[in-house]
């Protein structure tokens, strides 16, 4: 007799989390490219110490030819792991920029606003989207390393972001910002049939903001002045609004969700 069929509990895939994409990306650098190579280096060290204790106890063999094999063995392993490490700390601040942002915007809650985050789009992801009476916001958080210099701070003069001791961010926030806010703006619009204002923002987390201008097309701002610049902007969207521009947002979250978890758990109904 066979056994029984079984099925997974769950009727829906989770939400996803702040910070999920990041996650998911720095797994995988570990799964793929950092863990084979610790185990060719653990393997030709285990191989050296077991020919040294051949050696030493008068067996047969040849320590110093092993040895060399695994010196290379391992300076290969450390060489095609080094840059692999960089990116893994770099998605872990990242990831827990976005975590430490997530948390702060929880205190919405408790006001009637609505949070998602790592929405995904088309290729891309939206760290935070928050939608209430005061309007829709998409949230950018930058978790960019600081100098030991405590006067250190990011200047915005509307237009460019400067930060100490970089010339250049891999990618630029405002236009990335603006993009965001464009697409979301556009997704309302051809999905839940409604104009609703969209307010982009850039977050870097644990810097002081000067020279931030009260009309910039984008906010940039710290931590602490998130929640506050959103719960004072002026009410835009009614509460029918926000339930249905919401209702049609969590539809296509949650099938945007089961496609990527029967892609990464194919068995998970089984």
């Amino acid at each position: 007799m066979g056994r029984p069929e079984k099925e997974s509990p769950l009727r829906r895939p989770p939400l996803r989390q702040a910070g999920q994409s990041l996650q998911e990306e720095r797994d995988r650098i570990w799964d793929d490219e950092i863990t084979p190579y610790f185990f060719t280096a653990f393997f030709c060290v285990l191989l050296a110490v077991y020919e040294w204790l051949s050696w030493y106890f008068k067996l047969p063999r040849q320590p110093l030819n092993i040895t060399f094999v695994a010196i290379i063995g391992c300076a290969y392993a450390a060489f095609r792991i080094r840059p692999h490490l960089k990116t893994s700390r770099q998605l872990k601040l990242g990831r827990d920029g976005e975590r430490t942002v997530g948390q702060e915007l929880e205190k919405l809650r408790a006001k009637g606003y609505r949070i998602y985050h790592d929405f995904l789009g088309d290729k891309f992801n939206i760290d935070h989207i928050v939608i209430g009476s005061t309007g829709v916001f998409t949230i950018n958080t930058k978790a960019v390393s600081k100098p030991k210099n405590p006067d250190a701070k990011i200047e915005y003069d509307g237009i460019a972001i400067r930060i100490p001791g970089i010339k250049k961010l891999d990618r630029d926030p405002i236009a990335q910002a603006k993009a965001e806010r464009d697409y979301i703006r556009k997704w309302i619009r051809e999905n839940a049939n409604r104009e609703a204002p969209v307010r982009p923002a850039v977050v870097f987390v644990g810097w002081q903001i000067t020279k931030r201008p009260e009309n910039a097309e984008v906010w940039v701002l710290n931590i602490g002045g998130l929640v506050s610049f959103i719960e004072h902007e002026r009410s835009q969207l009614s509460e029918d609004d926000v339930t249905h521009i919401c209702g049609i947002l969590e539809v296509h979250i949650l099938m945007k969700q089961r496609e990527l978890y029967d892609k990464l758990n194919p068995s998970w109904q089984s």
